[in-house]
């Protein structure tokens, strides 16, 4: 894992540099980098036993979190479809991202490929039936590994309690303060006497941790982007863009991607991708711009 999150780093740092020199835009080969690879590291562990947590739930790959390393290696995924030159290459991408979600062992990164599916497809309505269709499959297969697949419980629960005290507490329009909510948790559950058997570091909810932290402006400007971004890739048929923000967007329900650098810096350039970004325009075949 250290080899593979180094040399994640240092190709960030070549494609960086050869952007200075007009050679390639670095985000467009980057995070297509950061998908394969990723999921190549997931599939292999689980073949050979490692990259997996000491509770023994399921396998991860450059983040030790499996259901938030498989939602960033969905998103990632959406991003590659474009360099695709033909279908081959295209269904063995969809097969080794599959393959990956299955090791994760997490319902939350199959719940992200299926909603950007239907997004990818939303174009025509043939196209819809057909995702409607598979995301099927998927979510009846996703219910056979995870009977606790449509159980929420425990995260609302834990929604509920946080935001009982948020509320009388904290500003409602400024929230506590960024980055604030892991040191409050601990006191929260104690006050609360929620003990769950683990104190909560995140929220599992990217987008209530940002009314947690934020209030209702940081909230409202958070939303009104990735809206904005949305639909202006909507607007251009960027389907690829589309899927991948919807994936994001969708799976960080459930999870905390805008913690880790990775999730961050690739939330950042899906929205960068979303103002202005050429994906779905053409095929990305060489250099571009």
């Amino acid at each position: 894992k250290t080899y593979f999150s180094f040399s994640s780093f240092y190709f960030l740092i070549a494609l960086i540099c050869l952007a200075q020199y007009r050679v390639q835009p670095f985000t467009e080969w980057f995070f297509p980098f950061i998908g394969v690879m990723n999921a190549i590291y997931t599939c292999v562990g689980a073949i050979f036993g490692f990259s997996k947590l000491s509770d023994g739930y399921g396998y991860s790959g450059i983040i030790d979190y499996p259901s938030l390393n498989g939602v960033i290696t969905v998103t990632c995924y959406f991003l590659t479809l474009p360099f695709c030159r033909n279908m081959r290459v295209k269904a063995l991408s969809t097969v080794l991202i599959l393959l990956a979600i299955l090791a994760s062992k997490s319902s939350t990164p199959l719940g992200a490929f299926s909603l950007g599916l239907i997004a990818y497809n939303a174009t025509t309505l043939k196209r819809v039936f057909f995702a409607i269709a598979a995301v099927t499959i998927l979510l009846g297969t996703g219910y056979y590994l995870d009977p606790q697949l449509f159980n929420p419980q425990g995260r609302l629960e834990a929604w509920k309690v946080f935001f009982s005290v948020w509320v009388d507490t904290f500003p409602l329009f400024f929230g506590s303060g960024p980055g604030t909510f892991s040191s409050l948790a601990i006191e929260t559950q104690q006050a609360k006497q929620y003990m769950v058997g683990h104190y909560y570091l995140y929220l599992h909810n990217e987008w209530l941790q940002i009314l947690y932290e934020t209030g209702l402006i940081g909230l409202a400007f958070t939303v009104g982007i990735y809206a904005i971004a949305l639909y202006k890739s909507f607007k251009r048929s960027d389907h690829y863009v589309v899927a991948a923000l919807v994936s994001f967007g969708a799976a960080s329900l459930l999870v905390f991607p805008l913690r880790y650098f990775w999730g961050a810096l690739l939330a950042v350039h899906l929205i960068c991708l979303g103002f202005g970004g050429r994906h779905g325009r053409k095929r990305l075949t060489g250099l571009t711009q």
